[in-house]
């Protein structure tokens, strides 16, 4: 079954893209990371669209959580892959730079640039090895061969 994956996604922008997915046919896995509430109206909504899918909560800007959440969401679920990545989740701490703590700065660059590396390269094998890597730009053709079905 294909699945859209949407970092972000129990509000705003993430929630809208959750419910164009479903509107596409996608089993919409809905990550967040503290509101349980606004992920549970998010994925009602798939549903009221005639969608299915899960949450999935996870704190993209930790890799552990990423790797516990994600990596055990795509090792038990054999019958399902992830088709589609949309990283959404960021967060907007802003104040002039001569004001900005450390932790301030330090937030915004693992949620918004850490956090999308780490899910991105969760995905990765698992993206290659479903789809012809004929549809991929021919620097990973050198760098990626497929046997057996595998990645190698």
């Amino acid at each position: 079954m294909k699945c859209a994956l949407v970092t972000g996604g129990s509000r705003g922008i993430g929630k809208a893209i959750c419910i164009k997915m479903a509107q596409m046919g996608y089993y919409v896995l809905v990550n967040y990371k503290t509101n349980l509430e606004e992920a549970d109206k998010t994925l009602a909504l798939v549903r009221q669209e005639g969608g299915d899918g899960e949450l999935l909560p996870f704190d993209v800007s930790k890799k552990e959580d990423i790797q516990e959440s994600l990596g055990k969401w795509i090792e038990s679920n054999t019958d399902k892959y992830i088709e589609i990545l949309v990283n959404n989740a960021g967060i907007k701490d802003d104040t002039l730079m001569m004001w900005m703590k450390d932790e301030q700065w330090e937030n915004v660059i693992k949620t918004s640039l850490d956090g999308f590396f780490y899910v991105t390269r969760k995905n990765t094998r698992t993206m290659t090895e479903k789809f012809s890597i004929k549809k991929y730009d021919p620097v990973l053709r050198k760098h990626v061969t497929f046997k057996e079905g595998k990645i190698k």
